[in-house]
């Protein structure tokens, strides 16, 4: 059964404040969460139009107050970070909300601005190059690993804290062959991101190797496990959804992958996650608006018959909130 989730990138306007736009954050997991998706990620980004910088902190937040769904990471810049951090980090949050919380982790890109990215690094920049960046995926993949208990061998070294707390599944992100080879390599979960230029093109090789190349995981007995990410308009009919996309790309933000009426949506996501034997997939959505972009998701949730796929869902009408 496809599992249908969402990628929240919290994209700011010029005109919002920084408030405003996280609140939407959790008003959008909330519904997301009685609507029946099934996961609900959020992103990392060091650039002015967007409010999440910190997935560790929105993570427990979104947990919180919701129910059912899953809550990870889309996804932890983790070159600019301790691997030993952000495993005591997320193992925390695990042993808070145990068994819903998803550790993604990425190269970027996230900041566009070279000046952040050293100031991220304290000015240490080889930890921003690709070596530095694979030799801590490795690294947070086996502290994972070694947090319920250590190696038989007793070559465990350092633990991540709390002990004894299963780990998040680990998910490597990115949208070229170097993510697909460390994620086949360590055992990982790959999310392929099909919103970059060529990335419809790519996806399905990249999956196919990395199926192919599955290596020894991390948590024994783990098999491969793919998602794709795509950015997706809907509007009430296909020329209107074209407009948005057309006008969203005016804005500098990238052209959709999926562009049309909710029913067509949900046809070309399905048609899309065949072609790339993908079982799960995360939406994205460039609405600023939250109210817009929690539109959009309700329009997909019913044209995607998510009632069907989780029936434990509250699909009742949520209540009404003061203004």
């Amino acid at each position: 059964m496809l599992e249908i989730g969402i990628l929240d990138l919290c994209k700011r306007g010029p005109q919002q404040s920084a408030s405003d736009a996280l609140h939407g954050t959790l008003a959008l997991a909330m519904e997301a969460d009685r609507l029946g998706f099934h996961r609900y990620w959020v992103a990392e980004h060091h650039v002015e139009d967007s409010a999440e910088a910190c997935p560790e902190v929105l993570i427990p937040l979104i947990a919180g107050c919701t129910k059912r769904i899953m809550v990870g990471s889309g996804g932890v810049l983790l070159r600019y970070y301790s691997p030993l951090k952000v495993a005591e980090t997320f193992l925390t949050i695990e042993a808070l909300f145990p068994g819903r919380i998803e550790l993604g982790v990425a190269k970027g890109p996230g900041v566009t601005r070279a000046s952040v990215a050293e100031a991220l690094v304290s000015g240490n920049r080889w930890e921003l190059t690709d070596e530095a960046f694979d030799r801590k995926v490795f690294e947070l993949g086996r502290l994972l690993a070694n947090a319920v208990a250590p190696s038989s061998d007793g070559s465990a070294g350092v633990r991540a804290r709390p002990y004894g707390v299963p780990p998040p599944p680990l998910w490597v992100l990115g949208s070229g062959s170097k993510s697909q080879r460390l994620a086949s390599d360590i055992g990982s979960s790959y999310a392929c991101a099909l919103l970059f230029p060529g990335g419809m093109g790519l996806g399905p090789q990249l999956i196919a190797d990395y199926r192919c190349d599955f290596g020894t995981p991390n948590t024994p007995g783990a098999t491969p496990r793919a998602c794709i990410a795509l950015s997706v308009v809907t509007a009430e009919n296909e020329q209107q959804a074209i407009e948005q996309n057309r006008a969203f790309v005016s804005m500098g933000l990238l052209e959709s992958n999926v562009v049309g009426s909710p029913e067509q949506c949900a046809a070309r996501i399905e048609a899309i996650a065949t072609e790339h034997r993908a079982t799960e997939v995360l939406l994205a959505n460039w609405h600023i608006d939250p109210a817009q972009r929690i539109a959009t998701f309700q329009c997909l949730a019913d044209a995607l018959n998510l009632s069907t796929r989780h029936p434990t869902a509250n699909r009742q009408p949520a209540p009404e909130t003061a203004a």
